[in-house]
This record gives C-alpha cells, structure tokens and sequence, in this order.
C-alpha cells in the first residue's frame, strides 16, 4: 500500500469530519443523485475581488472582453478537434489510440509522458483551477459593477465529500438585466483564466523547472510510447523502457533516433536496446506519407540519472505537478467553453439564442438543448469509440 494511497484516505477522512462538524453553517445546493455541492458562504476573498475588480476596472472589462473572444476561438478549436478525432478514427480505426477523451480522476486519467494521474497531484490542480476560475468571475462580474453576495470554499460530493472547491456567487436578479457583451465576458473569464494558467504553468515548467533538471542530472537514454494496438511498435513496445542504443549505435537522447527516423524507408528495421534488452521494429507506409517510413511510435523522451536520488524524487513530483497543472488547467478550460448545458460555454450560448430568438424563448431553449445534446454526443463519441475500433 503506497504512501500516496494512504495520505489520501487520511485527507478523505479529515475531510468528511470537517463536513459533519460544519454542516450546520453549510448549504448544500443538489445536482442529481448522488451528486452535491456543499458551499460555505462567507466573505472570503471579497476584499481582494472587489480590490481588483473596481482598482483596476478598465483594464478588468477590457480583459473580460478579450477573455470572450479568446472564448470564442476556444470552442471553435474544441469543436474542430472533436470533429477531427471522431473522422480520424472512423475513416483511419488502425491508429486508433488506447484512449480518448478521459474522466480527469486520479488513477484513470492517464497521459503518455506524464503517466497517470495521482492523488495529490490531482486534489491540488483542481482546487487551484477552481479558485483562479471562480476568482476571475468575480473580478469581472465587479468591475462590470455587479454585486458578489458571497463566496468561499465548497465540496463537490458524490455521497460523501472529495473534492474541495470554491465558489463565488454574483446578485442573479441584476446580472440577468445586464448586457449581453457584460454577460459574455464574465462567463468567458472563468474558464479562459484557466486557459492562461495553464500557459503560464507550461512556461515556468520550460524556463525554470527543466533547466534545473538539466544542471542536475546526466543523458542516459530515450523512451517512447507505442500508439493503438495496430501500430507495427505496439506488440514489442508496450512497456516503456529506457534504450541507449539505436541499432547499434549510442543514443543517450534523441537525435541518435531523429537522424535514424529521417533516412529510413516503409519496410525498414530499426532496432532498440541496452544491456539488457534488444527489440526491432520493421516500418510500414506512413498513413498520410506513403514514401516515409512510420513506426507507430510517440511521446519520444530523454531520459536522465539524477546526481541525487532524493532531489530526484522531490523533482520529478514537483515538475509533474506544474504539467498537470497546465494540462488540467489549459484541457478543463477548454472543456468549459463548449456549448454544453450550465458550463460557461452553454451560459454563453443560451443568451445569444436568447436574444436573437427573444419572441420565442421557448425555441431558443429548445435549440440550446439540442445543440448540448450533440455537443453530449460528441464527447461520449471520443470517449467511446477508441475502445470499440482500436
């Protein structure tokens, strides 16, 4: 039983009596069973929200404004790469990868070349992405001068209390008499927050957290992963395992491969090992390039030896925490902006419907749900089909 499997059921368990020694001062707002949300209203972080958002107005409303063209792009590129996934898989089902679109839950989200995702690594990425969204709701709600009747920390449940959030909640009544363009912005500054975030999350990982690995470590291989099951890597290449040798020659990173990648030819073999393992891999046509050679390999990696074992640890915890912070940050705000129901991407849809169908409201919600229905569809599609094609 690892120590990660441990603390986080000491957390759960802490966790849930915090919930029934405070549940008298606690509103729990249902979703459908057995999903709640447990909110504690307080006055928490108003001070700073309604610092930001009336200090620096102008800069906040022009921001909001951005954040909704931002937002816009954003559904756009989810909406082309859901359509472009679904094709790929349909038209191409021998490339199909071992999974497509995944529930962000630790131990069954997993990413080649982070790995899946752990306990901590997860509580603290989504607590972090819940504050920073609600925050900036709230800063552009105030700089728009609309009231935030409160706000604090919350618990998503599902029976019992998991996850620890946050929420902020504006005055309804005066937000639903705003402005179209007023709305948008708020809705848009939650999710594209997280959107830059985790930008910001991947920057800080290339600018400082890599070159501080670099400086304390030595090359001493490649790694890869193998794509769907189709794929000519896939049945010798499963496991991820380091390799110093690339038919014969060293390769402790991965130009040795690049440059072996680059004059090979459909039916090629290509050979990887280290002193305990040899395993080839003969080529076939590349799908989209029938002259060039294709290995059904990806996620190709340096490998290093940490000079110190327990720096080592500490590292690649803290550099996988800044990736999963960008990944979850950057993927979940996408996922926010997508015309799908209450997310911040359906809000934004139901108020356009609504004012440009405003003498048939009922027609306007009636294609809001179908479109979130299809947009439902499209989801558990990529969701689905890698497991039935692959």
């Amino acid at each position: 039983m690892s120590i990660e499997f441990i603390t986080a059921i000491l957390f759960l368990i802490i966790l849930n009596m915090l919930f029934l020694f405070t549940r008298k001062r606690a509103t729990i707002q249902k979703i459908f069973f057995p999903f709640y949300i447990v909110m504690y209203k307080t006055k928490l972080g108003l001070n700073l929200m309604n610092f930001v958002g009336t200090k620096f107005r102008r800069p906040v409303i022009i921001i909001g404004y951005i954040a909704f063209v931002a937002g816009v792009v954003g559904v756009i590129f989810v909406f082309f790469s859901l359509f472009h996934f679904i094709f790929q898989l349909i038209l191409r089902p021998e490339l199909a990868p071992e999974a497509g679109v995944q529930i962000a839950l630790p131990g069954l989200l997993s990413i080649p070349g982070l790995g899946k995702l752990g306990f901590w690594h997860w509580i603290i990425s989504i607590f972090v992405l819940a504050v920073v969204h609600e925050f900036s709701h709230g800063i552009v709600a105030i700089a728009h001068k609309f009231k935030i009747k409160s706000s604090g920390p919350a618990l998503f449940a599902a029976l019992v209390p998991i996850i620890p959030a946050a929420f902020v909640e504006p005055d309804e009544k005066k937000l639903a008499k705003a402005s179209d363009i007023k709305k948008y912005s708020i809705f848009a500054a939650g999710p594209v927050a997280n959107i830059v975030l985790g930008l910001i999350c991947l920057l800080l990982v290339a600018v400082v957290i890599a070159p501080i690995g670099l400086n304390a470590s030595d090359p001493i291989g490649i790694s890869f992963n193998a794509t769907g099951e189709k794929s000519p890597a896939f049945a010798d290449f499963k496991e991820v395992t380091i390799y110093n040798k690339i038919s014969g020659r060293e390769a402790l990173d991965a130009t040795a491969l690049l440059e072996e990648l680059d004059k090979m030819q459909p039916g090629d073999v290509i050979t990887f090992s280290n002193d305990e393992v040899t395993r080839s891999i003969t080529s076939i046509q590349h799908p989209d390039e029938p002259t060039k050679a294709y290995l059904g390999i990806i996620n190709i990696r340096n490998e290093r030896k940490f000079h110190s074992e327990t720096f080592a640890s500490f590292y690649v915890w803290l550099k996988l925490l800044f990736l999963w912070l960008f990944f979850l940050n950057f993927f979940i705000g996408l996922a926010n902006l997508l015309p799908l129901g209450p997310v911040d991407g359906g809000l934004i849809l139901r108020t356009f419907l609504e004012r440009i169908l405003k003498k048939n409201k009922k027609l306007a919600i009636n294609i809001w749900a179908g479109i979130s229905l299809f947009t439902l569809g499209l989801i558990v599609a990529a969701f689905v089909l890698p497991f039935i094609l692959r």
